[in-house]
């Protein structure tokens, strides 16, 4: 007997789910389908598009449709040595560089209180994520050169926009550290994923 889950949301609401549902089929001793739909404004990817499918556990198959036994709501995962072994084992297809010592900032909504709180590290070189195109023109005129912007769409409604979510999400966890002005799933995952802290929300 399997388990079949679907994953909904955006990356970060989708990978939360789909690890929680792994543990908890290893824990069982049963398969595990994850239904991850690339049909959806938030995610619109196939999970093989962004991520080495064959790195998966035997155990683990990925389709785009079925008919889910289980429902898992992307809440706080409850995290254990063994769901932290499955999230680091996910290898994805986009690996961008990130210079050592670099501040992480996750962005989406008034970038002001955030700017001030950036200017506090002096020299200091940031990777911005953040679907806002005015986020990116008032980086770009605070910080000029000090900030980097990975994703090169805006938009999570194409193949190539999940692509670049998915690169912000790679930067994000080689960071030394992760700010952001709003809890969210996305610079969480990002956190565990490489093992950083998540140390101000504004």
């Amino acid at each position: 007997m399997s388990i079949t889950v679907e994953v909904r949301g955006g990356l970060g609401s989708r990978l939360r789910s789909m690890i929680s549902a792994m543990c908890l089929a290893e824990d069982l001793g049963k398969s595990l389908q994850v239904i991850w739909s690339p049909n959806h404004p938030e995610c619109m990817a196939r999970f093989e598009t962004l991520f080495d499918i064959t790195k998966l556990p035997s155990w683990v198959t990925v389709s785009t449709n079925g008919l889910s036994t289980l429902l898992l709501l992307p809440s706080p995962p409850h995290i254990t040595a063994q769901w932290l072994k499955h999230l680091r084992a996910l290898q994805p297809f986009v690996t961008p560089v990130v210079e050592p010592n670099t501040i992480g900032v996750h962005l989406r909504r008034d970038p002001e209180p955030m700017i001030e709180l950036m200017k506090t590290y002096t020299d200091a070189h940031f990777i911005v994520a953040t679907d806002l195109s005015s986020v990116r023109t008032a980086m770009k005129n605070n910080f000029g050169p000090r900030v980097t912007f990975h994703a090169t769409s805006l938009t999570r409604m194409t193949q190539q926009g999940m692509l670049g979510a998915l690169a912000d999400f790679v930067a994000l966890s080689k960071c030394t550290e992760i700010i952001e002005n709003t809890k969210s799933s996305f610079s969480e995952m990002a956190a565990l994923y490489g093992n950083v802290v998540v140390k101000t929300r504004l």
